[in-house]
């Protein structure tokens, strides 16, 4: 699955908004990345001349050599937390005051609370 923006006539790239340090796709990683992008051009875009695949993981996907129809470049470097364990091992770990919060704006999303939409007006002052 890719989340992709329209660029141009003939352009499209992956969905990358400045809060997200990766490309907004998901895809069984014994597919290579460059036959998914293959189906995609000769596929759902229609005439599509040029897709970028923006900001991918090099630990979940292998840099595909450059050949005829497809090249890559290099961008960043991707950060990332090593953790020994389980996610949750790791969660236990966190300071108690951070797990409470990330718990008390869990529940409220659950329960779908205004509070939890706040937004900030152009003088600094919180609404709700």
């Amino acid at each position: 699955m890719f989340l992709l923006v329209r660029t141009s006539a003939a352009g499209w790239q992956t969905f990358q908004p400045s809060q997200l340090p990766l490309g907004a796709w998901v895809a069984d990683d014994k597919l290579p990345l460059l036959d998914l992008a293959r189906s995609l051009v000769r596929g759902p875009l229609g005439s599509c001349l040029l897709l970028s695949v923006t900001q991918i993981d090099p630990l979940h996907a292998a840099r595909p050599p450059d050949n005829a129809d497809g090249q890559s470049s290099d961008y960043i470097r991707t950060a990332w937390t090593e953790i020994q364990g389980s996610f949750a091992e790791y969660w236990n770990q966190r300071g108690k005051n951070l797990r409470q919060n990330m718990r008390k704006q869990r529940n409220r999303l659950q329960r779908g609370s205004p509070e939890s939409f706040a937004s900030s007006s152009s003088r600094g002052t919180w609404r709700r």
